[in-house]
């Protein structure tokens, strides 16, 4: 008898703590030792009250080009940016034509203190699995944050609000900067925070630009080499007065996931109708104890395509005048298998409580469940996935006279995400007793059966499901702004204006299965089934069976299925929400002395109308509901600098999130059998909104060199809860009904704040070579409470928010040669997915990764880079407890080398 082990790898805890130890003892004293030679050779920073503008050539002295080549340029770069802004704001700034820092957009974000990146996995079936796909900014998840590409709301493909920084590439990417705080001229929606991607601009140069890369990719988990490549042109005609910039990126990735995890349940939940029939001592037991729930085998699998263009046309047809045109296109075709392998209790057992249960407190340690409720289970998806994003955008800005500037943007941008294919293949065993044992670490399945890998043993086919959707969301927007500068005593300019959006997001859905297919209609179920290998704990050998089961579906369905079958419209699902929002502001800029920031108010409209579908006793009618809210967000920026190296800000605004669109469709579904109950969504959601407080302080002690802290605190309300509650609605033709109705409202507060602490520095005080060497360093502590709903998981703690997190970057920087070391941490964190009242965590996790480079000419230049050098496992645990992990990650490392030709 072969036994199913799922095991856990313990010693990354002890080396990660003691890494950990190491670097921030080690950058502690390096910064203690350096500060005092770096105020030797200060310099005075020329003191700039205004928003924090995206780095360009207007910033540059000399009117020339952008010349930011090298990591210390870079953070210099990046730096400077941060010194001028009125408001919080870090940015981050390619080293070079095409070379961002880190490949992943949301993997260089989580460099900037405040910001962490949430991976995804083979849970999200159309993931790009490995990489960074969201971030979260001050413990906010992703649809807290308005991101901006070109000064354009960027559009989403996929049915959340959050952007995913799959589809869109960091080669083109020449800036980005992360507002923290929000004027009255920023755009809402953010109450995070904003995130401004810049692409590269033609005018910002002087010179004509022609840079090739070259690249290739291996992954450890895939085992193969992938291509991508690079193209970016930039030239000037008509003696600087038009110019145009264009890029392309390609790339290509097949990607390995390997995983291993199970949930955590009562075992109350596994007996089901028949808990009636338990002992008072049983049942004590049952509630009391806490049992896996499903351990499972996963190989997720994708073949990966990234291409992505970007069209900039500038032209200054008169002194003072400048039109721009300003376009995206970004396509991720990916295609692929999540396999699953698992074993679920499902239906009343006949045996209530194993006979042979063992347990540590509330914590199952082994026990036999029986036939009656056990199987092995064979779950295979393939899935192809389309995601395209488009978005142009026509401005000008006019400087009317010395006094008066106006800009104005037209823009329109378009995101879909088609499944075309999302197909699920159910292969069963017959019922059979399974003992499982658990360790703390992981679960041992052995069924009796015999080998799970015996195909033989395979002769159910439970049902072939197909669930292809598609959604869009499409926007139009028109924005005009006035710059007024004036000499009002200490007002130094008055700046307002307005604009529209019209924001429509659009969902649908297909369901259709060839379902209730015994044994008998297919001869030999084996025949059907191949073998792929996986490896979870380093160690093929080690994890049985070392090879999981791969259904030839074509064959299947074919035999199956010859003439197809229906797959028809989940109407319920559908839904078309529509978002216009109108909006004015005012704003004005001040300096008294050494105090300068702004003052204003944003008015913000929003009109939402929802359409969609209701099921109301086996009818699906068609529904239509309308919202409209408006909010007023005043804003205060203040900076006040204090000597010629220390400046002190301070803020305080408010900010909002429109809920997410899952929150307020029409879909309605109500079952008046037993009793009568329903689930719906909630057309009147209100936004969530947050009272902001911010308080910082900088000290710029050397060139560019920073050591700074800052506290946050928002005060958040309109969290959403579920409420079910006892109401009347009235069928098709006019008669009511009482059920229980399930859906989303807007609940009591919460609170998150923290603190940030940074510091960078290069070494120049050193010798020799180590006078090329730097080092920055940023800490975040973030604290979130809030009151919910009883047996609410946030109770515990807010999904997404880890309480402690931090960076640690060193570098050497000379010709011909740089390098970088960049790890990031983040402490353990609430994933947001529950089973009932038990929530999943992620443990602790740290990733270390390289990036250098080679100038072989002054032309021609080689990079490597190494993601997650110690290869790090990542590991997810219930309740906040690491003594009940539930899974293991298996991410390894990735590599690239790649070479640039500037032409």
């Amino acid at each position: 008898m072969i036994t199913h082990t799922f095991n856990r790898n313990r010693e990354w805890r002890t080396q990660s703590a003691r890494t950990r130890t190491v670097l921030m003892l080690a950058s502690a004293s390096v910064f203690a030792i350096s500060a005092p030679a770096f105020a030797q050779d200060a310099q005075v920073p020329t003191p700039a009250a205004q928003d924090a503008p995206l780095p360009d050539a207007a910033n540059q002295e000399d009117g020339g080009d952008i010349v930011v080549t090298g990591v210390r340029a870079s953070l210099s770069s990046a730096l400077s940016t941060k010194r001028d802004a009125t408001e919080f704001v870090d940015a981050l700034v390619a080293e070079d034509i095409a070379k961002f820092p880190d490949s992943n957009l949301g993997e260089a974000l989580q460099r900037i203190p405040g910001i962490t990146v949430e991976p995804n996995a083979g849970g999200d079936l159309g993931s790009s699995v490995g990489e960074g796909g969201t971030i979260n900014v001050r413990g906010l998840q992703a649809n807290f944050t308005q991101v901006r590409v070109n000064g354009l709301i960027a559009t989403n493909p996929g049915t959340e609000r959050g952007f995913s920084f799959n589809v869109l590439g960091s080669d083109l990417i020449s800036s980005a900067v992360v507002r923290k705080t929000l004027t009255a001229k920023d755009d809402e929606g953010g109450l995070a925070g904003t995130v401004d991607l810049k692409t590269y601009h033609p005018l910002e140069y002087r010179d004509r630009i022609l840079s090739v890369t070259v690249r290739g990719n291996y992954a450890d988990q895939s085992e193969k080499l992938n291509p991508a490549a690079t193209v970016i042109f930039a030239d000037q005609f008509a003696d600087g007065r038009f110019g145009i910039a264009a890029g392309i990126s390609y790339d290509y990735r097949d990607i390995v996931e390997n995983r291993q995890g199970h949930g955590f349940t009562p075992l109350i939940n596994s007996i089901g109708g028949n808990a009636s029939k338990l002992t008072p001592t049983q049942r004590d037991i049952a509630n009391a104890t806490l049992i896996p729930l499903d351990p499972a085998v996963f190989l997720n699998t994708q073949a990966r395509h990234r291409l992505n263009a970007t069209l900039s046309l500038q032209a200054i047809p008169i002194d003072g005048l400048k039109l721009s045109f300003d376009s995206i296109y970004a396509k991720l075709n990916s295609k692929g298998n999540n396999i699953r392998l698992d074993f679920p209790i499902e239906g009343a057992p006949a045996t209530l409580v194993p006979v042979d249960l063992t347990r540590d407190g509330d914590v199952f340690r082994s026990g036999t469940f029986p036939a009656s409720s056990q199987f092995m289970r064979i779950i295979d998806n393939q899935i192809e996935r389309r995601q395209e994003v488009y978005q142009g955008a026509l401005s000008a800005d006019w400087e009317v006279d010395p006094t008066l500037t106006v800009h104005t943007q037209l823009g329109y941008s378009n995101a879909v995400e088609d499944f075309s294919r999302w197909n699920q293949i159910d292969l069963r065993s017959a019922f059979t007793n399974i003992f499982y044992t658990f360790d703390g670490t992981g679960v041992t399945a052995t069924p009796a059966l015999g080998d799970k890998t015996n195909p033989a043993l395979y002769t159910e086919l439970n049902r072939i499901r197909d669930r292809p959707s598609y959604d869009s969301d499409r926007q139009h927007s028109a924005d005009l702004d006035f710059i007024w500068k004036v000499g009002l005593g200490p007002i130094t300019s008055i700046e307002f204006g307005g604009g529209y959006r019209d924001r429509t997001k659009s969902f649908r859905s297909y369901d259709g299965r060839a379902a209730g297919l015994p044994s008998s209609s297919v001869a030999n179920l084996s025949s059907f089934l191949n073998y792929r290998p996986i490896d979870i704990s380093g160690d093929a050998a080690q994890v049985a069976p070392g090879v999981i089961q791969v259904v030839n579906r074509d064959q299947l369905i074919g035999q199956v299925a010859p003439n197809g079958y229906a797959v028809p419209e989940v109407l319920s699902a559908h839904y078309d929400i529509t978002e216009e929002v109108a909006f004015s502001y005012a704003l004005a800029r001040f300096a008294i002395g050494g105090l300068s920031g702004n003052a204003g108010i944003r008015f913000v409209r929003t009109d939402q109308t929802s359409i969609g579908y209701q099921v109301v006793g086996g009818a699906t009618l068609p529904a239509r509901f309308t919202n409209r809210y408006a909010y007023a967000l005043p804003s205060v920026q203040l900076r006040y600098d204090l000597t010629p190296t220390l400046v002190a800000r301070a803020s305080l605004f408010k900010s909002l999130t429109r809920p997410e669109l899952a929150n307020i469709q029409t879909g309605r579904r109500v079952d008046t059998f037993n009793g009568g109950s329903g689930t719906a969504g909630n057309t009147e959601l209100n936004p969530f909104t947050a009272l902001n407080y911010d308080a910082g302080i900088e000290w710029y002690f050397g060139r560019d060199a920073l050591v700074s802290g800052s506290y946050f605190r928002k005060e958040l309300s309109g969290f959403v809860e579920t409420l079910t509650e006892r109401v009347t609605l009235t069928d098709p033709v006019g008669t009511p009904y009482t059920i229980f109705l399930t859906r989303p409202i807007n609940g009591n507060p919460a609170v998150i704040q923290g603190v940030e602490l940074s510091a960078q520095a290069p070494f120049r005080f050193l010798t020799g070579s180590l006078r090329n060497t730097g080092m920055l360093l940023n800490a975040t502590y973030t604290d979130a409470s809030g009151k919910f709903a009883a047996g609410d998981t946030r109770n515990r703690a807010l999904p997404f928010v880890s309480k402690y997190s931090f960076n640690v970057i060193g570098y050497y920087d000379a010709e011909p040669f740089s390098l970088r070391l960049a790890y990031a941490w983040r402490d353990r964190y609430v994933t947001g997915s529950s089973v009932g009242s038990i929530a999943t965590s992620r443990e602790p996790y740290g990733q270390l990764d390289l990036s250098s480079t080679y100038t072989l000419r002054r032309n021609l230049s080689a990079t490597a880079n190494v993601q997650n050098l110690t290869n790090r496992q990542d590991i997810t645990s219930v309740n906040l407890r690491p003594d009940l992990q539930a899974g293991v990650r298996q991410v390894g490392r990735r590599y690239s080398l790649s070479a640039t030709y500037k032409f």
